[in-house]
């Protein structure tokens, strides 16, 4: 499975700057495949977990989220919108715009780490700065995704670019999504154990709520008019995310939680 990247990329015109607020085409702030930057990139590493999943799921949100789009000369409007909700991005709900340092500087103070603005030149001597993260510079974590970590943040070489890692490599094992619950697996089909189960644009509760008219055809026969799904449905998982000490795992229609506060939700 490929590993995914998140970033602020360009705007709808092509360019860095000009172009309307917010994303136009639902690609300027965007999730793609992992890619080698012909500037190469380094690594900054969270040194805490927790803090590198919420960094993570804040640019899950940010993709997911297109009152959130690019432009350099209005990098900060994003930043002066989502103080008010705390940072979690799913609830921006009014046209702003970053560029890609912003948008991960956003990202590290959602997960609490105060961190002043900076750029992609001087972005990896500030997150080192900060305490918080371990900074990567050899070929094993460098040249490739294979050891590359949810939450890691990679920054060019030179000024150029940086994203956020979606995924773990296939290097890493993380022995931690597989509980006393059982383990997920991808290509499985479960049943969901609960009734009203909510599907969500990603991982975890600060993703909004899917409607019934969002789901795929399948799921919507076996769904509530909220958009919630019905005790006994069969869900084929598709992916599985590790939210704290909660399992999410992702179906056709969206996300859902498995395991959510010591409690089996699908099985």
């Amino acid at each position: 499975m490929a590993v995914r990247i998140g970033s602020a990329r360009i705007n709808e015109k092509g360019t860095t700057t000009g172009g309307k607020a917010g994303d136009q085409t639902g690609g300027e702030v965007s999730i793609q495949n992992y890619y080698l930057h012909r500037k190469g990139w380094y690594v900054a590493r969270p040194k805490d977990p927790t803090v590198a999943e919420k960094i993570a799921q804040a640019m899950e949100a940010a993709c997911c989220n297109n009152h959130i789009g690019y432009c350099q000369a209005h990098r900060g409007s994003l930043r002066k919108i989502a103080v008010k909700y705390n940072y979690n991005l799913s609830k921006v709900n009014v046209d702003v715009e970053a560029d890609c340092s912003a948008l991960v500087r956003v990202c590290c103070l959602y997960a609490g780490i105060q961190v002043g603005d900076f750029n992609t030149a001087s972005e990896l001597e500030t997150l080192r700065k900060t305490g918080q993260f371990e900074i990567l510079k050899d070929d094993r974590h460098c040249k490739g995704s294979t050891y590359l970590k949810r939450g890691d943040i990679l920054v060019t070489r030179t000024k150029g670019h940086t994203v956020v890692v979606l995924d773990n490599g296939s290097g890493v094992t993380d022995t931690k999504a597989q509980t006393s619950t059982g383990a997920y697996v991808v290509g499985q089909v479960y049943t969901t154990q609960v009734d009203d189960l909510s599907v969500r644009t990603g991982p975890g509760t600060n993703n909004p709520e899917k409607s019934y008219a969002e789901l795929s055809s399948n799921a919507q026969q076996h769904a509530h008019d909220n958009g919630r799904l019905k005790k006994g449905t069969r869900v084929t998982c598709k992916d599985v995310r590790k939210v704290g000490s909660d399992i999410w795992i992702k179906i056709p229609s969206g996300w859902i939680a498995a395991y959510y506060g010591g409690k089996k939700y699908v099985g």
